[in-house]
């Protein structure tokens, strides 16, 4: 829906919190972009730490689509199974790519 952070801060996404719970404390967009980057970072770590101590091959794959609006899009996925042959597939970038 190409929302921004300041989408914490519209009237309406903050009246839906209020409205599922009272003690909600509304976040500033600021807020908001620092609790998501720090996740990323975490989750970068984490999953750095995860593929390099695998004793699997690592197969990547990507994808390219068009949003119904229009913006292409482009994944990058590594796949791989773990020592309890698990299948995982986790998505190590992502990026908007406007057109030629």
């Amino acid at each position: 829906n190409g929302y921004t952070y300041t989408f914490v801060q519209h009237e309406g996404n903050r009246a839906i919190h209020a409205y599922l719970n009272e003690d909600c404390v509304a976040l500033s967009r600021n807020t908001a972009r620092s609790h998501c980057l720090k996740i990323h970072k975490r989750e970068k770590q984490r999953l750095t730490r995860s593929l390099s101590q695998l004793s699997s091959r690592i197969c990547l794959t990507s994808d390219l689509w068009t949003s119904c609006v229009g913006h292409g899009f482009l994944s990058l996925t590594a796949h791989y199974i773990d020592d309890e042959w698990n299948l995982h597939a986790k998505i190590l970038n992502f990026c908007h790519m406007p057109p030629p």
